[in-house]
């Protein structure tokens, strides 16, 4: 009886579970990740192994058990002619209402093999299939793995406008990136639109019952994201777009993907059962029971795993309720000014406080410049991101004694009024350009104006100092959002190395960090005035124990940032290595670029070696090679017939390379005289009057391009073709510490068409 009673309280406790026991299998999902971005490699859009990666996409729903499986051709998506699709597994349920289970299985270009970003996550999506299949869902469950995800969620647009079942998709779920990092991201949202809050709710209670640690919603960083034109995204959007609920799991951003180092090596395995177990437990649980097809509005923030989901009326309230408040402390605080004539009341407080602003925003930003200087490099910041930033705080600190000591001559107003009224302004003004960007935004200047206010109204100085010391946590978190490493990289390192825009953006930085600094530093005289406290703190400030105590830290921070490393086993040095051929000219040259410093590095090109010694980012090596005509050859006919005052052209262009290029060009610019009547069967994009028509990721090395168009009496059209390939015509030996080489050989050709 015992033994039956111990059955039963099993059979009771795993069916209590709800089955937390996953099917996943991460070795599997691991040797299908090893086979597409190492047996077959990188994948970029319309690529031949992008096309492989396809076919076994295909084949693997297929062993599943999938009912169909296929691959959506896309001839060309906008504005680019290639060829490229998204692998498709359908299994059937009892319903026909679906849930799509979607990853990309291209990857960012051809030195790029992509294990992670998206292998990992196409990967997983195979191996749900293979635990799904087989089996009798109440959802018809769609496995998709896309193409064209890194040119811009090319494979899920298309799918959606072209899925003839799309209004029978209930539900999606996206896997870009499954890496076992412990940060893993879930992402409900998109530009204008949110997967409903019951789909984060039910994600969340997964990772709970799974025994995985809660995801994290980067709400600060998305912020940002989806009020830029074109942020970082993943295929869920598309999803949304149509009004589809979806959601995006993403691994860790800190990474070196988009990069050579996105490879099997640095990949960490785990993150593959923890977001493949996941999902398939959340398909499991909506299969059959998914509730109606709708999106929301609403601004999202975790609080130690709990949803804090409001509604955009409730942002509204939120922010009227912190304006209700600032008017009150100004009121208050109003009555308690000094009266005219005090000697407290200091003229030209708002320029001066600017000046003092100024330099503590210069301490902390350029700090990370001394560091380069001692190193010798451009950016010595790039594996220790956050190293940086507390460095930069310990060099505020001393622009902020700085201020302090200059603030026996430059005296500012002791008046508490004066100085929450420029706080009330600033932020309100703020508050105005960040909602007209996106309403989400306007949550942290929201936040700075409530806490500032209660520092003023509340009299309990501890409580005064805390909500004085918490206010400009938010604000800046926009700044140093969840994504800083990505943000700061991406905007950092794709920076021309020139003065000109050194300047242009080092001053657009300090305004910016100027701007959310002057309300805290405003707020913070306001409080302490207010307080009696102002002197107290400034003798402090201003003191040698304090110069002291910041400088040391100071000091060691600029030791221990000289020695830890730059460049490692996941951030290299790019090198990109150009055979540039005009063939009008008939010249070549070499060029290396990097966005740091190409010091030490050392090329033989030509027979000739040559080192560089000097800190620049771009070089032209010498050395003339012959130009060898035979790897691009581009040739045209043009057939011209008058029309009233102008000539029609119908013009062929014929290029044949090799091998397979890496991309080919054709533009058409007519200067000042826009193009008129352009034709042509293939995708082409036009920006006043030049038209553009790209073939990307190794098109045939056979391409006839007719193209259609008029040209009025002596106006001319100047076409040019350049073909790239990802290789090296010519040998080129380099050797370089810490770096990776991009090698790419351009071809260009061009002549003038006029009228006869």
């Amino acid at each position: 009886m015992r033994k039956l009673l111990s059955v039963l309280v099993l059979f009771v406790l795993l069916h209590a579970s709800g089955g937390a026991q996953s099917q996943f299998s991460q070795e599997q999902a691991l040797s299908i990740d090893h086979h597409l971005s190492v047996d077959i490699g990188p994948r970029p859009m319309g690529s031949p192994a992008e096309q492989q990666a396809l076919a076994y996409a295909v084949r693997e729903f297929q062993l599943a058990h999938c009912d169909t499986a296929y691959v959506m051709h896309m001839a060309r998506t906008e504005g680019t002619n290639t060829s490229s699709g998204i692998a498709v597994g359908i299994l059937k349920g009892s319903s026909p209402r679906m849930i799509v289970i979607g990853g990309h299985i291209d990857s960012e270009g051809p030195e790029v093999p992509g294990t992670d970003d998206d292998g990992s996550g196409a990967a997983s999506v195979i191996e749900l299939a293979h635990v799904f299949g087989g089996s009798h869902p109440k959802n018809t469950l769609v496995f998709c793995c896309f193409g064209g995800e890194e040119r811009g969620l090319r494979g899920s647009e298309y799918f959606v406008s072209r899925f003839p079942e799309i209004d029978s998709v209930d539900l999606m779920f996206q896997i870009d990136m499954a890496n076992g990092t412990p940060v893993l991201d879930i992402d409900p949202s998109t530009h204008g639109a949110d997967a409903p809050a019951w789909l984060v709710t039910a994600t969340l209670e997964e990772f709970r019952d799974l025994g995985f640690d809660t995801p994290r919603f980067p709400t600060h960083a998305f912020s940002v994201n989806y009020a830029l034109p074109a942020g970082a995204g993943s295929d869920h959007e598309s999803f949304l777009h149509v009004g589809i609920p979806a959601i995006d799991f993403s691994s860790d951003v800190d990474r070196p993907i988009h990069t050579p180092r996105d490879n099997f090596e640095n990949f960490l395995p785990d993150g593959l059962r923890r977001t493949g177990s996941v999902v398939e437990h959340l398909v499991r649980r909506f299969d059959g029971n998914v509730p109606p097809r709708q999106i929301e509005h609403y601004w999202l923030y975790l609080l130690g795993g709990i949803p804090i989901v409001v509604p955009f009326w409730g942002i509204w309230l939120f922010i009227s309720v912190g304006v209700v408040l600032s008017v009150t402390a100004l009121l208050v605080v109003r009555r308690r000014r000094l009266p005219a004539g005090d000697p407290g009341r200091v003229r030209w407080t708002t320029i001066k406080t600017i000046f003092f602003t100024l330099i503590i925003v210069c301490c902390g930003w350029f700090s990370g410049d001394l560091i380069g200087i001692l190193r010798g490099l451009r950016h010595p910041w790039v594996s220790a991101i956050d190293e940086f930033i507390v460095y930069g705080a310990a060099a505020a600190a001393i622009g902020l004694w700085i201020s302090a000591r200059l603030s026996d001559q430059f005296r500012v107003s002791a008046c508490p009024y004066v100085q929450f009224k420029r706080v009330f302004i600033i932020l309100i003004v703020i508050t105005a350009l960040l909602g007209l960007i996106n309403i989400k935004l306007l949550m942290e200047p929201g936040v700075a104006l409530l806490f500032l206010s209660l520092a003023i109204l509340i009299r309990n100085l501890i409580v005064r100092g805390i909500f004085l010391a918490l206010s400009p946590w938010w604000m800046f978190r926009l700044i140093f959002s969840e994504w800083r490493s990505l943000f700061f990289r991406a905007f950092g390192t794709q920076l021309p190395d020139n003065f000109g825009t050194w300047i242009f953006f080092n001053s657009a930085v300090i305004i910016l960090l100027t701007l959310f600094l002057l309300p805290f530093l405003f707020g913070a005289l306001a409080v302490l005035d207010d307080s009696g406290m102002y002197e107290v703190f400034r003798r402090k400030i201003r003191s040698l124990q304090f110069l002291v105590v910041v400088g040391i830290l100071f000091v060691i921070s600029t030791g221990y940032l000289i020695t830890i490393p730059t460049y490692n086993a996941l951030w290299y040095k790019d090198l990109r290595i150009a055979e540039r051929y005009d063939a009008d000219a008939g010249r070549s040259s070499l060029e290396v670029r990097s966005s740091e410093y190409l010091t030490g590095l050392r090329v033989r090109y030509d027979e000739k070696d040559t080192t560089i010694t000097a800190h620049t980012t771009s070089a032209v090596i010498g050395g003339q090679i012959p130009l060898d005509t035979g790897w691009a050859i581009v040739h045209d006919t043009d057939h011209q017939t008058e029309t009233g005052g102008s000539v029609h052209h119908d013009l062929e262009v014929f290029v044949h390379t090799r091998i397979r290029p890496f991309r080919i060009t054709l533009s058409l610019y007519g200067g000042r005289t826009p193009l008129r009547g352009l034709t042509t069967s293939a995708a082409y994009t036009v920006d006043r009057s030049l038209a553009t028509l790209e073939w990307y990721a190794f098109p045939d090395s056979e391409l006839t391009i007719p193209l259609s168009f008029d040209v009025t009496g002596k106006d001319s059209i100047r076409e040019s073709v350049g073909v790239e390939f990802d290789t090296l015509v010519w040998p080129v030996r380099w050797d370089l510490d810490e770096a990776y080489a991009l090698p790419r050989t351009v071809f260009t050709s061009s002549r003038w068409i006029r009228n006869r």
